[in-house]
């Protein structure tokens, strides 16, 4: 039953979606029904995030996909000809339904096997969201606001409330769904571009499989690799892989919940990683974003789409405020190139249009929630936001210039052997960059706004290679800042070089192919290793069955407004969908909570605002003496097993109230 209500609710949104780009949009029918389906997504998560502050999120979820729905009947039942706008548009092309339908599947199969790249943080948050917490808190200290990039771990609260899926598989099912529509969008981008259908396919592949080419450090001599370490600074995972790089790149990357067949460091990258690793909290959402606003700009039939396309950019800014950002100042930046190119005071109508549309959306922005909004926050009330907010952001001047791997450290582009790691971290698409610009020129004389402010945000990506970021998330997360760059060189290099080497010898073609294939070569090694996981399911690297099935009966059940003691910070958050209060940030303790944890006296965490305690048995075991007060009531206890050395030992978990310890 629950199933039946999920997908009713999903195709409330996507009919409501492609009735509104058939009645607001000039587009071919291949193009309208992927496109609606983006569309419908985008603007019920939109509005459910308004709307689940006055109301409980199933309810807002159902309020917002039947009002997509209810519009688009309404906006096509108006249209002329309306019984062939009505149904005509729903049904698919067989192929695109099969190729989403198969990525889905495909993406969600390898997922399940994984809990790489901040599970930690994102199952905590979907579970919390999913009962009520929206915008949402931080899960490890409720009395901070977590201004994070929640754009799809929204659309995953809705999915898992609605479907009462775990928050593990609805996050898996989200990103995978919101995955094979970007490489879906992708293609017909491409084909809108060269008007070929082999070119759409290869830009799936291209899109998909294309990142760094780390690996052909492996076909250079020992003793280059060697010398070329002593320049390198591993960071995080990277360096607990290897001492030095020249250890690295022949070891397995040693990150938590990697699956059965650890993936080789040599093929992965701090820079630029393939489209299908992207399993982080925002997932490829903001490239779908990106995506849908390129394929709309332009072929409007009505000038209140421009409240589409409001919804669209406000919605990046909760997905990736970056992108969005250095999106805005590439519109800018274009707007004006533009005005000094044509050397007239008058400013031409679409600009205008682009204008307002995007202020509207920067004022969503500032009130949505997210990173944004907290930004918002600290310039209108400073003191208040200093322990309330989790995110601190800063940047500082950075010379001389430098990519920052999340792996490799910095990378000076002064150094010549840096600066070449630096390419590799990268890949080959970077070569696109000439004919990405030549293209943006041409779109900014034919007032293409929307492609000329993306490609000219390319610039202001790579400028930052001036900048490094000071802040909670820590300095890698420089790497973002070069989003803008690479995402631009991503969607345009099949159709750009596609066009450009049309009229050009086959062995201009050959060689653009065995480039394109070097550049994908990594990336088929990384699914091939995703698929094997996939026979494997796991929760997440702080997850076992016995609290699966914990989950399975107290999410969501306890009073509300309750705090959970946990030794394992993320754990009880995920499970019950109540916050903790156990952490400065995800990766720093607090002192009051590290006290606790070696002497969990039931008085002293009563009075430090807990009131239940979830352990596992060696917990228990460990602190007989106080978890077994008279005062302290078993609710449920969950046997099981763990894996200890070469074998099993048994295992339990217990909920434990504290209320009555005085």
């Amino acid at each position: 039953m629950t199933t039946l209500l999920l997908i009713v609710w999903a195709l409330l949104w996507a009919v409501g979606g492609i009735w509104l780009v058939r009645a607001f949009f000039r587009l071919p029918r291949r193009e309208s029904w992927a496109i609606g389906l983006g569309i419908g997504l985008v603007i019920e998560n939109w509005l459910a995030n308004f709307l689940a502050r006055l109301m409980p999120l199933p309810a807002a979820a159902w309020t917002a996909a039947g009002a997509i729905g209810l519009l688009g009947l309404i906006v096509i039942w108006l249209q002329k000809g309306r019984k062939r706008h009505l149904f005509h548009p729903l049904l698919p092309p067989w192929q695109l339904a099969l190729t989403l339908l198969m990525l889905t599947g495909l993406f969600a199969l390898a997922g399940r096997g994984l809990g790489i790249f901040d599970d930690y943080q994102n199952l905590p948050t979907v579970s919390l969201m999913a009962a009520g917490d929206i915008p949402p808190h931080f899960a490890l200290n409720p009395d901070v606001r977590f201004g994070y990039h929640y754009f799809l771990l929204l659309i995953a609260a809705q999915v898992m409330r609605l479907g009462q899926l775990a928050p593990w598989n609805a996050l898996d099912l989200t990103r995978s769904f919101v995955m094979a529509l970007t490489l879906l969008l992708a293609g017909l981008w491409t084909r809108r571009l060269t008007r070929s259908a082999l070119a759409q396919g290869l830009a799936i592949w291209f899109v998909a499989l294309s990142g760094g080419v780390r690996w052909l450090l492996l076909l250079v001599p020992p003793s280059l690799v060697a010398g070329i370490s002593k320049q390198i600074q591993l960071l995080g995972s990277a360096a607990q892989s290897g001492n030095t790089l020249a250890e690295a790149i022949n070891a397995a990357w040693k990150i938590e919940g990697s699956g059965p067949f650890p993936f080789p460091f040599a093929f992965v990258s701090g820079l630029n990683n393939p489209l299908i690793m992207l399993l982080g909290g925002f997932g490829t959402s903001h490239i779908l974003l990106v995506l849908l606003l390129i394929l709309l700009a332009g072929r409007t039939r009505k000038p209140y789409a421009g409240l589409v396309f409001s919804m669209l950019l406000a919605s990046l800014a909760l997905s990736n405020e970056v992108t969005f950002a250095l999106l805005y100042a590439g519109l800018a930046l274009a707007g004006l190139v533009w005005l000094v190119y044509r050397r007239k005071p008058e400013i031409p109508s679409s600009l205008w249009q682009m204008a307002i549309i995007s202020l509207v959306a920067l004022l969503f922005a500032f009130v949505q929630g997210g990173m944004l909004t907290e930004v918002a926050r600290k310039w209108l009330q400073p003191s208040e936001t200093l322990d309330s907010s989790y995110f601190e952001v800063g940047f500082q001047l950075a010379w001389p210039p430098q990519f920052i791997s999340a792996h490799l450290g910095p990378l000076h582009l002064s150094h010549p052997m840096q600066a070449f790691i630096a390419f590799l971290e990268i890949g080959p698409q970077i070569f696109v960059l000439p004919l990405l610009f030549i293209w943006g020129w041409k779109a900014l004389k034919r007032q293409k706004w929307m492609e000329a402010g993306l490609i000219a945000s390319a610039i202001f990506g790579l400028l930052s290679v001036f900048i490094k970021y000071e802040g909670t998330a820590g300095v890698t997360a420089t790497t973002r800042l070069y989003g803008n760059l690479l995402i631009p060189c991503l969607l345009y290099a099949v159709p750009l070089f596609w066009l450009w080497a049309k009229q050009k010898k086959e062995n201009v073609k050959v060689f653009l192919l065995a480039s394109a294939s070097l550049a994908t070569f990594g990336g088929s090694v990384l699914l091939g290793i995703q698929i094997l996981a996939a026979p494997q399911p796991v929760y997440a690297p702080f997850l076992s069955e016995m609290d699966a099935k914990m989950f399975a009966r107290y999410w969501d059940k306890l009073p509300t407004q309750t705090l959970v003691f946990d030794p394992v910070g993320p754990r009880a958050p995920t499970i019950f969908g109540r916050p903790t209060r156990s952490n400065d940030t995800w990766y720093r303790p607090n002192s009051e909570w590290s006290e606790l944890l070696t002497q969990p006296d039931p008085k002293a965490l009563q009075q430090a605002g807990f009131d239940y305690i979830y352990t596992d048995k060696d917990y228990y075991k460990e602190h007989t003496e106080w978890l077994s007060q008279p005062c302290v009531i078993l609710i449920e206890e969950v046997s099981g097993s763990k894996q200890q050395f070469n074998g099993t030992v048994p295992d339990y978990r217990r909920l434990l109230d504290i209320r009555d310890c005085p």
